[in-house]
């Protein structure tokens, strides 16, 4: 409109048209006068979100409410709105905001159901508002930002191992009684970094072997879950690859057994390794993503004294010779270890890759393992059953 304005004044001059001269003016001066009203309007608002519950799992819905009020004294005109979120928590939702005075504030509420875990970014919020011609529109993003976290999916699982259903320090080889009169203190073999003046010298004389004292623990069981974030090791990609699956399923196992009891371990290879709480292992769960790790480094991290005689839970992807000798340590007496890994047949690996792979995972299970093989079909639920029956769990 502002180019026609602007063509057509010279155009009538030329022509010596005096209409076209005013027709020229007055569509550019229309558009002038439209852009100066949209510019004298504010766009200043406050936006503040309300996100409940701030943790979902996967494809659960959560609620969204935007409180937007008009800065304080001041006043604000109709505005078109679009919140901005991120491709996992689906379509961008749009409100149409009215005129708010003073105190005035209106609330908009939304659904969302994120697809994909992690941390998602809700806002800010675009605004648009145009002149009453509709021949200009301005733009801000005003308020700021809220998060949604979406966790791993949980699934319920039941059964527990018999073997690794040992208090903590029960293992016969690893822990004796004390001496007549030492009721509260109980002795171990001596291990590397032990201090000498824990010596237990009359268990010591009477075993041959040297013995150090050790306070008795109270009785509770340990669990370690191993997550192998490899990312050469998965197969597939997004919510059908073997690793999204690992970690549904580590943080099924995790909060399974913390609910039976266990004191639980979560080990991915980072520096947050080590004991936790359900919440605080599923939170991690849902922010990590694959990294190159190490298996002998998994492997030490999961070796610690508290796991002698524990659980130990492996979830991953393939897995080769070389794995199974790193893995190896893990299944030693008085220990239960399970695995949850992709069986390459089902997964339709080459044939030299699945004949390697599936001769690995027999390998895997005549160590001592216990070898859940899961498809690109089978639920968490089901691998976690198989291993339980497998290994004659109760």
């Amino acid at each position: 409109m502002l180019a026609c304005g602007v063509a057509l004044v010279p155009c009538g001059f030329a022509l010596g048209s005096i209409d076209l001269v005013r027709i020229g003016t007055l569509l550019g001066g229309v558009v002038l006068v439209a852009a100066a009203f949209a510019a004298r309007r504010t766009l200043d608002l406050t936006v503040e979100r309300v996100v409940r519950p701030a943790r979902v799992q996967v494809d659960e819905p959560t609620t969204v409410t935007l409180v937007v009020a008009a800065p304080r004294g001041g006043a604000s005109p109709a505005v078109r709105a679009e919140e901005t979120l991120g491709y996992a928590l689906g379509d961008r939702p749009r409100f149409v905001v009215p005129g708010l005075r003073g105190d005035a504030s209106c609330r908009l509420t939304y659904g969302v159901r994120p697809t994909a875990r992690g941390r998602h970014r809700l806002g800010p919020l675009a605004v648009a508002q145009a002149d009453p011609l509709g021949l200009t529109q301005r733009r801000a993003l005003v308020g700021g930002e809220a998060e949604l976290v979406a966790l791993p999916r949980l699934v319920r699982l039941d059964g527990l191992p018999a073997a690794g259903a040992m208090a903590v320090g029960e293992g016969a080889a690893r822990h004796r009684s004390a001496a007549h009169g030492h009721d509260d203190v109980t002795v171990r073999e001596y291990r590397e970094g032990d201090e000498l003046r824990r010596v237990h010298w009359p268990a010591t004389a009477r075993t041959g072997e040297v013995m150090v004292r050790q306070e008795d623990l109270p009785s509770r069981r340990s669990a370690t879950v191993v997550l192998d974030p490899r990312p050469d090791r998965h197969l597939g990609s997004g919510a059908v690859g073997t690793f999204e699956w690992a970690v549904s399923a580590a943080a099924s196992v995790a909060t399974h057994l913390a609910g039976r009891g266990f004191d639980v371990d979560l080990v991915v290879d980072d520096p947050a390794d080590g004991p936790g709480t359900p919440e605080t292992i599923v939170d991690r769960l849902a922010l990590l993503q694959p990294h190159g790790a190490r298996l002998p480094e998994l492997v030490r991290r999961a070796s610690g004294p508290r796991s002698d005689t524990g659980l130990v839970v492996l979830v991953g992807g393939l897995v080769d010779a070389d794995d199974i000798r790193a893995l190896q340590p893990l299944a030693t007496a008085g220990r239960r270890a399970v695995a949850l890994l992709p069986d390459p047949a089902a997964w339709r690996v080459d044939d030299a890759e699945s004949a390697s792979g599936g001769e690995a995972l027999s390998a895997l299970a005549r160590a001592g393992w216990v070898v859940a093989r899961t498809g690109p079909a089978t639920a968490v639920a089901a691998a976690w059953a198989d291993a339980t029956e497998a290994g004659e769990l109760a």
